[in-house]
């Protein structure tokens, strides 16, 4: 058998201490960037303060809201978009190879909804002028090219342009579909599914031995996924079971292959919530809709992510937030839109599946 030199040995050391230390030292900021950001997060109670009251310039300063949110009363798209994006461009810098990886694709989200915008846009033949200004600025993590696409004459030029660029799976995928003139609801239901199916590849080259909690989360998360579109491809689309089962992502915690689809060939709502495995079943079992079954498997990913993001010292922390932070800025933004249409408090709170404070004793 062949046997190292020593010398060669206290070098390979002397490389494997110095890539140790490295880590420590990029965990380290990136453990201290999540501390800083995580002060930005919604705390216990402040969305039924934001329901109740006006946000103004401080809580708009605290929350780390868009410029110009707390003077017009809004928090667009756009806005929060941008805030999401500008902040997970930090948190990108502060991590290498698989993680690094994941995370720049989960931005990719945001390139597939500016993809849709596109489709649709070009679909409905409205002007380039009005589809760009609902285009979201993906900054350094796009990968895109919005104008060159924004210029092409229709859907099928748009397609075949798209195929030379690093999404070509998911424009032959979409090609297909329109090719086979199935609709827009089949393309964006199959890029979806790409999509998804893609990041939960790039997650499993983050070995689960040294990222648990994060399969977990991420887990959770498909689960929340698949479990959407199962009851709203079946119930409200009336889609046949093989094809919702072809829809959804191989992927998740508790809803693996088999029981997706043994749950696809359930008749009603109340069928599937009732054939869950626990501990979703008992989670979900208040639900009277597809509505409040959301809502309960949102509340499910942000305990999740809660318990992850006190794990601190590594990766996992930061998905935890840049799925918190995400959460918090569309119920945000729920709320400032229930204001906007002049809905009473109970309403907006009906909206977000909270209930209100217990009136205090005297």
């Amino acid at each position: 058998m062949r046997r190292s030199s020593p010398a060669l040995d206290h070098d390979r050391d002397g490389r494997r201490h110095a890539t140790s230390v490295a880590n420590v030292w990029r965990y380290a900021y990136l453990d201290t960037r999540v501390s800083g950001m995580a002060a930005h997060l919604l705390r216990p109670g402040q969305l039924e303060d934001l329901v109740e009251h006006p946000i103004d310039a401080d809580t708009s300063r605290k929350l780390a809201l868009a410029p110009g949110s707390e003077h017009d009363a809004r928090l667009t798209g756009q806005h929060a978009t941008s805030v999401l994006l500008d902040e997970l461009a930090v948190l990108v810098r502060a991590v290498r190879g698989a993680e690094r990886d994941f995370l720049t694709y989960w931005a990719h989200r945001f390139e597939l909804r500016n993809l849709k915008t596109l489709l649709r846009g070009k679909m409905a033949d409205r002007s380039n002028a009005a589809i760009r200004d609902e285009l979201f600025d993906m900054g350094a993590l796009g990968t895109l090219p919005m104008e060159e696409l924004l210029q092409t004459e229709d859907v099928a030029e748009l397609l075949r342009r798209l195929e030379r660029t690093p999404h070509a799976d998911l424009a032959r995928q979409a090609r297909i579909l329109h090719d086979e003139h199935h609709g827009l609801f089949a393309i964006d239901a199959a890029l979806d599914k790409q999509y998804y199916t893609e990041l939960a590849k790039r997650a499993g080259r983050i070995h689960p031995r040294h990222a648990p909690l994060f399969h977990e989360l991420l887990g959770t998360r498909m689960d929340r996924v698949n479990l959407i579109w199962l009851l709203r491809y079946r119930f409200a689309y009336d889609l046949p079971p093989i094809q919702t089962f072809y829809l959804l992502v191989p992927a998740g915690l508790r809803l693996g292959v088999r029981t997706l689809q043994a749950l696809t060939q359930l008749g009603t709502f109340e069928d599937v919530i009732g054939k869950l495995p626990e501990p979703l079943h008992s989670k979900l079992k208040p639900a009277a809709n597809a509505f409040e079954a959301s809502l309960l498997m949102e509340e499910e990913t942000r305990r999740v992510a809660r318990v992850a993001l006190r794990a601190r010292f590594g990766f996992t922390p930061a998905f935890a937030y840049l799925l918190l932070r995400e959460d918090d800025l569309r119920r945000i933004r729920a709320v400032l839109e229930g204001k906007r249409l002049e809905l009473d408090a109970t309403a907006i709170r009906a909206s977000l599946g909270v209930e209100g404070r217990a009136p205090q004793q005297h």
